[in-house]
């Protein structure tokens, strides 16, 4: 059923910053905010709600992404007729705006949209720290896996599942009408190639869970 209107509790919000900022064994310096150590890929992030291994930093070494542990194979609607229409929702960049398009716009999300509805499992109550990646957040962190022995080392480390990067992952980017965006990665293929796909949203798929620091 379709919902008439969007509430996000300011508080939720405010956590979902709070929530996802810094690891454990990173020092705060108590002078500017910022970290006495960069964060790099392959670290083991564990901070509040976040436990996971880090898969993208930026050139500061203070912000980032950070990958669950484990993955599930599942559906991304069991809906079988069109689910968003004119695709309304289709970030390719930030997976966080496509499930709150999807949590806006229906009422029973939970139950017809099981890959975000597992991401979103993660967060207690309302709070959206962990959620699906959209198609370029995927892509980042499938070709960065496939190329860093470090990350790949560090799921090993954290007796983390290993991911699959030439399997198809689902996305949260909506193709529009029965399709979704998933993506995997191939060695053979020249930077400026994908293999971005649109597939059948009743299709099974690994899916991983995804969050910004």
């Amino acid at each position: 059923m379709m919902k008439k209107s969007l509430f996000i509790p300011i508080l939720a919000m405010l956590f979902v910053a709070a929530a996802c900022t810094s690891p454990d064994d990173l020092a705060d310096s108590g002078n500017d905010g910022k970290q006495e150590k960069a964060i790099k890929v392959g670290d083991y992030y564990n901070q509040g709600l976040v436990k996971g291994v880090v898969f993208n930093v930026d050139e500061t070494g203070q912000h980032g992404m950070v990958v669950s542990l484990d993955e599930k194979s599942l559906q991304w609607s069991t809906l079988e007729s069109s689910v968003i229409a004119g695709a309304v929702y289709v970030s390719l960049d930030y997976g966080l705006d496509n499930v709150l398009g999807i949590k806006d716009l229906f009422e029973n999300w939970a139950e017809t949209f099981p890959a975000v509805a597992w991401c979103s499992s993660k967060n207690p109550g309302s709070l959206n720290t962990w959620y699906l990646p959209a198609a370029n957040e995927l892509r980042t962190l499938l070709d960065g896996y496939a190329k860093s022995p470090e990350l790949q080392i560090a799921f090993e480390q954290n007796s983390g599942t290993a991911l699959k990067p030439a399997e198809y992952y689902w996305s949260s980017t909506d193709g529009g009408g029965q399709i979704a965006y998933s993506y995997r990665y191939d060695a053979d293929l020249s930077p400026d190639q994908d293999l971005y796909a649109l597939l059948s949203k009743q299709e099974s798929h690994f899916s991983r869970c995804i969050c910004r620091f």
